[in-house]
């Protein structure tokens, strides 16, 4: 089961994303409001996922991403958003871009793909 964690600024969209990875046979074990938040949750918890809204106060999705991956290469971010931007699907870090509004479908692909590739860190 792939273990989740998710950012996002607002706690709807957190809920929402809570019930889609759920649905499609993930687990989440943390939601946080904040990419500062996220790398503090990191520090005692091993994820393979992390689900993360681009837009958000203090650092945005890509400066998380980035972070993520310096700290725990092992773990698959994939960034949540409505802009279509050429240096995002660059970004280091950012190992999918998912359009708003999320589908069930999509997030089906998302943890099929992922479920073979993130390993948890000891």
């Amino acid at each position: 089961m792939v273990r989740t964690l998710i950012v996002d600024d607002t706690l709807e969209t957190r809920m929402v994303l809570q019930k889609l990875v759920e649905a499609a046979g993930g687990r989440v074990i943390g939601a946080v409001a904040s990419g500062e938040e996220a790398l503090r949750w990191l520090a005692q918890n091993a994820v393979h996922l992390v689900l993360t809204d681009y837009q958000m106060p203090g650092l945005l999705g890509d400066e998380l991403a980035s972070a993520i991956k310096e700290k725990w290469p092992q773990t698959v971010v994939a960034m949540i958003t409505v802009l279509d931007n050429e240096r995002l699907r660059h970004a280091p870090g950012i190992g999918w871009i998912m359009s708003k509004p999320v589908t069930l479908k999509t997030m089906e692909q998302l943890l099929r793909a992922v479920k073979p590739v993130g390993a948890i860190r000891s």
